[in-house]
């Protein structure tokens, strides 16, 4: 182990002190101290603590997978796997699993759900733990996490639509009330994006996959999937007036029309992140036909007019000393809201209980900072799409 405190007074003593030292001798030393404090920097980088499910996910690296906490974890991945080969949400696998936690939402563990990257972030933390752990962990335990995997992907499998679209669970939970929005097709959370950045990865091998080695079949399987998730994305783009923007946080997956969920999440043109990574994901395939070109144009334009000039958020300790949350006006600043009208197609924000706000302000503390009205990331995929997509793939709008 190096001393870095040791190592660091040598280096500034010797380049700072030392009279015989020359001109080159004094900036050898300096370079060497910038590549020395670089090199903490990354590996404590590196070494991010890992204290549960997230962070786990997040920064294990084949050392930490090749710890004993790693197979504990996994351990209780493979426990807590459902029959039908998917996984509940809004659990700490690696820590203490309590069943009556999922009571508060009225679910039990074995709901299974793509709702908070449930399912596909267990299906890639297994595969990557296989891949690093092929030479050294027991033939039984390889064995018994490629099979969870295989059941984690003919899940996903099993719970697409006809029609292409999947949705929030699988199966559908007892409605609470008229209509069950689970059953809707979903892009709220990334569940659509999700699923399909996955079996993207399934089909080209990349990353872990191809060393985990995919059969054929699965490979083929996932590919027939994909492109008919290519399909309901494009048939899911509202149309106004003959003209497609963008798309809802949930899909009726019957009619493809846009879809209330909560209370505070209506049917409304979603610009704000889901469509900004959505877009982003659509823009990195490869040879889109013209469908998906289409597509791709009419939603970037969509959001280029709708963007909330000058203004952002900003945190601030608020009169009861609490951080809060507030929108300002900013030069040179953008934002965009999560919801827009579907008739007006103006920003529109709203309480738990669903009363309108039409400012991000006048809503109460607990929905100002509970939930993501306002974001920027939009503009990621309006950068993209000029400074990479439009080059590749020019297009007409006729």
């Amino acid at each position: 182990m190096i001393h870095h405190k040791k190592l660091l007074t040598s280096i500034i003593t010797n380049g700072n002190t030392n009279n015989d030292s020359n001109f080159s001798d004094g900036m050898k030393n300096r370079f060497l101290l910038i590549f020395i404090i670089s090199c903490i920097c990354l590996n404590a980088f590196a070494q991010k603590k890992i204290t549960d499910w997230k962070s786990a996910f997040s920064y294990a690296d084949k050392t930490w997978m090749n710890s004993k906490q790693a197979e504990i974890l996994v351990a209780t991945i493979l426990k807590y796997q459902a029959p039908n080969g998917g996984w509940s949400k809004n659990q700490d696998w690696l820590n203490t699993i309590d069943p009556k936690s999922f009571e508060k939402f009225g679910r039990k563990v074995t709901d299974t759900t793509f709702d908070n990257n449930a399912t596909t972030r267990e299906i890639e933390f297994l595969i990557k733990y296989y891949v690093d752990r092929k030479e050294s962990a027991s033939p039984t335990q390889l064995i018994a996490v490629k099979a969870a995997v295989n059941r984690g992907v003919d899940f996903i499998f099993n719970a697409q639509y006809d029609n292409g679209g999947w949705p929030q669970y699988f199966p559908f939970l007892m409605p609470r009330k008229a209509v069950d929005y689970t059953s809707h097709i979903t892009f709220n959370d990334h569940v659509m994006l999700n699923i399909m950045t996955l079996l993207k990865k399934i089909i080209y091998q990349q990353d872990e996959f191809k060393e985990f080695g995919f059969e054929p079949q699965i490979q083929a399987k996932a590919l027939n999937a994909f492109n008919k998730g290519i399909d309901c994305i494009v048939k899911c783009q509202i149309v106004k007036n003959g003209v497609p923007t963008v798309w809802c946080q949930q899909h009726d997956a019957k009619t493809f029309m846009p879809a209330s969920a909560r209370d505070f999440e209506p049917a409304a043109f979603n610009a704000a992140h889901e469509t900004a990574y959505l877009l982003l994901f659509l823009m990195k395939l490869q040879n889109p036909d013209d469908k998906l070109k289409r597509c791709i144009y009419y939603a970037v334009r969509w959001i280029e007019q709708h963007k909330i000039k000058g203004r952002t958020t900003e945190k601030f300790v608020n009169r009861q000393g609490k951080n809060d949350l507030r929108e300002i006006k900013q030069k040179g600043k953008d934002t965009w809201a999560r919801f827009y009208d579907l008739k007006t197609e103006k920003p529109v924000f709203f309480e738990k209980d669903g009363k309108l706000k039409n400012n991000f302000n006048e809503l109460e503390y607990d929905r100002r900072n509970g939930y993501s009205w306002l974001d920027p990331s939009p503009q990621k995929a309006i950068d993209y799409y000029y400074n990479t997509w439009i080059k590749k793939y020019p297009i007409y709008t006729k």
